[in-house]
C-alpha cells in the first residue's frame, strides 16, 4: 500500500544540539581516521536519568558528549573501538556525570561501557557514533557503505545537507534521531531500503520508528518507507536413506530332490570320488515387488514481510515540502517441498538353480565358502528361473512450506 502525506510542519520548540562539522567524501574517495587524545573531564554538575549524548565542536574538532546517568557506579571501564582498529580500554571517572571524547573523522566510534567488579566487567551500555555530517548528494548515498550496521547507533546530525534529483540517501532501518539542520532538497529522497530489498534469512526488516527533525529547509523532499520483503523457505532438504522404499524380497527357492550318485571319479586306482546328483522338482517363485519410495521433506516456511512504523517528522521549515511514501514489505514465499525418496530393490526371482539349490540346502548363497560346502553335490537337472519383483516409484515431492505474511503499515 503507498501513502503520500503531504507537507507537515511542526510548531514546537526544538532545542538545538551544538554541533561540529565535517565534509564527508564520496563514496569513490579514501575516508580518513584521525585519532587525538582522550579529551579530559568536563567539570560541571549534571541530574542525569538516562544514558544520552550529544556533539560539540571545539577548535574544529568533533568531540561527543555524554551524559551519565545518576545511577551508575562512580567509575566504569570503558572500551574504545575506531572503525577497525585494536579496542582500546580505559577506566574513566566521572562525579559530575558527564564525560567528553574527542570523535575520529568519518569512521564510526563504538562504546562499551563496563561496571568493574572483583569478578568481571558487566556491560552497562553499548552504542556506536558517526561524526557530524556534510552532504551534497547528486547520487546514490547509502551510510551503511560509510559506517557499516547502524544498529546501535541512536543520533545521526547532518549540518549540512543537499539533494538533487534523483539522488537518494539511505538510511536502512535505522532507529533513533536524525537531525538536518539545513537541508536543500530539489525532489531528492531519504530512503530507507531500495524498493524490492529482500532479506537473507529471516524475517525483513521493518523501518520506521524514527524522529526526522529538519531546523531549516527549502524545496520539495520526499521521504521513501520502505520495508524489506521477507526471505523465501528454504527448499526441502534432499532424500536420504530414511526415504528410500524397502527392497522386495527374494523369491522363494526351487526345490530339489536327490536322484543317485554319478560316476565315480578317478582319483588314483585304489581312491574313487562320487557325487551326489539333484534335480530340480519345483520351479523357483518371482521376487517380491520394490516398495515405493516415502514422501520427500517438507518445504521450509517463508518468513514474514517487514512493516512500516510512523516517524515523528519535525519539520520546522515553511519553505520546505516534505512528502512521505510507506510501502511495507512483502512475504516470503514457502519452500517447495523436497524429492522424494527413491524407490527399493524388485526382489530377485528364484534363479531354480545353483543359488536356489544353496538356499535349499539353508546355505548362505553370498558367502563364498558355501560353495565348497557342496563340492561333492550338483544339480543335473535346473528349473527355469524366476523373474524379479515389479519395480517400485520414487515418493512423492514433500509439502511445500508455508507462506510468510505481508508486512503491515502502520
Amino acid at each position: 500500500m503507498l501513502h503520500k502525506i503531504s507537507k507537515l510542519l511542526v510548531c514546537s520548540l526544538v532545542i538545538a544540539m551544538v554541533s561540529g562539522c565535517m565534509k564527508v567524501k564520496k563514496k569513490d574517495e579514501q575516508a580518513a581516521v584521525v585519532n587525538a587524545p582522550e579529551a579530559p573531564i568536563e567539570v560541571q554538575s549534571a541530574e542525569n536519568k538516562n544514558f544520552d549524548f550529544d556533539y560539540e565542536l571545539d577548535e574544529g574538532m568533533q568531540k561527543v558528549r555524554f551524559y551519565i546517568p545518576n545511577s551508575w557506579p562512580e567509575s566504569v571501564v570503558v572500551e574504545k573501538v575506531v572503525g577497525n582498529e585494536k579496542a582500546v580500554l580505559r577506566e574513566i571517572y566521572f562525579p559530575n556525570q558527564v564525560w567528553k571524547d574527542q570523535l575520529a573523522l568519518e569512521v564510526k566510534t563504538s562504546y562499551k561501557f563496563y561496571e568493574k567488579s572483583a569478578k568481571e566487567m558487566k556491560l552497562i551500555e553499548q552504542i556506536d557514533v558517526i561524526p557530524v555530517l556534510d552532504f551534497d548528494l547528486q547520487q546514490d548515498l547509502n551510510l551503511t557503505d560509510l559506517f557499516g550496521s547502524l544498529a546501535l547507533v541512536k543520533k545521526i546530525q547532518i549540518r549540512n545537507l543537499e539533494i538533487k534529483n534523483p539522488a537518494r540517501f539511505f538510511i536502512g532501518d535505522f532507529k533513533g534521531i536524525i537531525k538536518i539542520e539545513n537541508l536543500h532538497s530539489d525532489k531528492g529522497v531519504i530512503q530507507t531500503f531500495v524498493e524490492g530489498t529482500r532479506a537473507i534469512q529471516g524475517d525483513g526488516r521493518s523501518v520506521g520508528d524514527f524522529t526526522l527533525q529538519i531546523i531549516n529547509g527549502t524545496g520539495e523532499l520526499n521521504v521513501h518507507l520502505f520495508a524489506e520483503a521477507g526471505a523465501n523457505g528454504e527448499p526441502g532438504k534432499e532424500p536420504n536413506a530414511a526415504l528410500t522404499g524397502a527392497s522386495g524380497l527374494e523369491g522363494e527357492a526351487a526345490t530339489f530332490s536327490p536322484q543317485g550318485s554319478n560316476s565315480c571319479l578317478g582319483m588314483g586306482q585304489n581312491l574313487c570320488l562320487s557325487s551326489v546328483i539333484y534335480i530340480c522338482i519345483k520351479p523357483p517363485r518371482q521376487g517380491g515387488d520394490a516398495q515405493d519410495g516415502l514422501q520427500g521433506y517438507p518445504g521450509q516456511p517463508g518468513f514474514h514481510g517487514g512493516s512500516v512504523k510512523k516517524i515523528n517528522l519535525e519539520n520546522l521549515s515553511s519553505s520546505l515540502q516534505v512528502n512521505i511514501y510507506k510501502r511495507a514489505g512483502k512475504k516470503g514465499l514457502g519452500g517447495p517441498g523436497g524429492l522424494g525418496g527413491k524407490p527399493g530393490d524388485p526382489g530377485k526371482g528364484g534363479d531354480g538353480n545353483t543359488r536356489d539349490f544353496l538356499r535349499f540346502l539353508k546355505l548362505n548363497p553370498d558367502d563364498p565358502m558355501s560353495l565348497a560346502k557342496i563340492a561333492m553335490m550338483g544339480v543335473s537337472e535346473p528349473c527355469a528361473a524366476a523373474g524379479p519383483g515389479k519395480p517400485g516409484v520414487r515418493g512423492p515431492q514433500g509439502l511445500s512450506g508455508a507462506d510468510g505474511e505481508d508486512g503491515i503499515v502502520f
